[in-house]
């Protein structure tokens, strides 16, 4: 469903040929090195945060803390029901539309901050009944109350922070959409452990994602402030709720099916590991997908800045430009992911043994095939990228389906042997089928419209052409006539 003003933007546009509004790619490659920038210092303290609680606490109680990261990490893709991505786009396209006064972009953002904080008190209603029914349970016995009760309190800010950042990067703001998770998220939670102790995690968490959502609210304000004038607040109406909703469905099944594919493999290594070793394999498994995807960082942040960009490519059908746009990301985002898959190969082990208890020796060889998944996910990200701004997360469903089954058929197989290795196993074969089943899927498109339009080409080409004998004899005959006709 489109609204009725994307509709109107559409048809003033249709007679002034492929969009060209927005930078170019160089300007897009300066953007997502600035993204990357804040991103390596979030992830910094990511890390140290990792070194220090591995350091500190037992394995159980990291396995706890890595399946509570997880699962505020689904919450924060599933909860906002794919109208991130919904509004990513369609606020995109308002934004080329030039809207001002009654901005519709403004009535898009106050639906989905009022339908994702409801959903934000939804999903924590339903964690405190599971966690009162003891539905909840740790490994060492159950889960702790704080901490539990921190996880609920932590799952509206991250449906809250989900949302924000795909409006705020709709908007147009893409360095003020990843600052405040990058930043607040990650520093203010270490600070807050290094304060109050390892044991504190899961709460320093819940109360930094707070702060994220605040600072995101406070940005969203200014980025509609400056659009609009009218300074009174937006008011939204069935439309604007439909529009995302249904924008929002496809991609919701889309990103649901990768999210889990993502966050799953920690649940897989818990729940089909030998119960003597499943905390183990949970503890190691989190090292190696917090160390093993890095390259992702890059990935997500050249695609968060070619997004707009490729939305406007695909509403104009501009096949050309997305095809220079998917290459372009592929080059950005995988040459570097395939430089750090050689070198975790090579110093993966090394580097676990000096900065990690022995017990985390274990990680260095699921470190590598997560870091092989990375590096086909990041050479193949425009395609899943421009299917997404495409209105085509049908195909990314298909796709991100088949990782799922790989990686749970794969896990199911490999994880009792060989415990974390075994899901690192199945985690890179599903992202290999799936990512490159993606790209190629396009590939075929393009050729098959490339082959569409050679044989009128052809035609054109081989049509029969006066040769040059008759020619000249044609010219001869008009002369003579011209002659004659002057004699006469």
């Amino acid at each position: 469903m489109e609204l009725s003003f994307l509709r109107r933007a559409r048809s003033g546009r249709a007679s002034a040929g492929p969009s060209t509004v927005g930078p170019g790619t160089a300007g897009l490659g300066r953007s997502a090195l600035l993204l990357l920038g804040l991103r390596l210092l979030g992830v910094g303290g990511q890390l140290i945060l990792l070194a220090y609680l591995a350091n500190r606490l037992s394995m159980a109680q990291m396995a706890v803390f890595a399946l509570c990261y997880a699962a505020l990490g689904l919450v924060r893709v599933l909860g906002p029901l794919g109208m991130d991505q919904a509004s990513l786009r369609l606020l995109a396209l308002t934004r080329q539309a030039g809207g001002t006064g009654s901005d519709p972009g403004a009535r898009l953002a106050a639906a989905g901050l009022a339908m994702s904080a409801l959903t934000g008190v939804l999903v924590a209603m339903l964690a405190a009944i599971l966690l009162l029914a003891g539905w909840l349970p740790g490994f060492s016995g159950g889960l702790d109350p704080v901490t539990g009760w921190a996880m609920v309190a932590a799952l509206p800010a991250h449906v809250l922070i989900g949302l924000l950042v795909g409006q705020l990067r709709g908007l147009g703001h893409n360095l003020a959409a990843q600052a405040p998770e990058a930043l607040v998220l990650q520093l203010g939670t270490l600070g807050l452990v290094g304060l109050a102790g390892a044991q504190w995690a899961v709460p320093a968490l819940a109360l930094a994602s707070w702060a994220v959502v605040i600072v995101q609210l406070f940005l969203r304000h200014l980025a509609l402030r400056r659009r609009r004038e009218s300074r009174l607040p937006a008011r939204f109406g069935r439309a604007e709720c439909l529009a995302l909703l249904r924008s929002g469905w496809p991609v919701l099944q889309a990103q649901g099916l990768n999210a889990l594919s993502v966050r799953a493999p920690l649940f897989l290594a818990a729940a089909t590991s030998s119960p003597g070793v499943a905390a183990a394999a949970v503890a190691q498994l989190e090292v190696a997908l917090r160390l093993g995807n890095l390259p992702s960082l890059l990935t997500g942040s050249v695609g968060a800045t070619f997004c707009p960009r490729l939305a406007r490519q695909a509403r104009a059908g501009d096949r050309p430009g997305l095809a220079r746009s998917r290459r372009a990301i592929g080059l950005m985002a995988g040459v570097p992911a395939l430089a750090y898959l050689a070198l975790s190969i090579l110093l993966a082990g090394p580097v676990l043994e000096g900065v990690l208890p022995p017990a985390y020796r274990a990680a260095a060889l699921p470190l590598g095939f997560i870091a092989l998944a990375a590096a086909a996910n990041a050479v193949w990200a425009g395609a899943s990228y421009q299917l997404l701004m495409s209105d085509r997360a049908e195909v990314v469903r298909r796709y991100g389906l088949l990782r799922l089954a790989v990686l749970t058929l794969v896990a199911l197989l490999l994880a009792p042997e060989w415990g974390a290795a075994g899901v690192a196993m199945a985690v890179a074969a599903g992202g290999v089928l799936a990512d490159g089943g993606m790209a190629l899927s396009l590939w075929r498109e393009d050729r098959d419209r490339l082959g569409e339009r050679t044989p009128t080409h052809a035609a054109g080409r081989d049509a029969p052409r006066p040769s040059c004998q008759a020619s000249r004899a044609a010219a001869q005959a008009k002369s003579r006539k011209a002659g004659f006709g002057r004699a006469k």
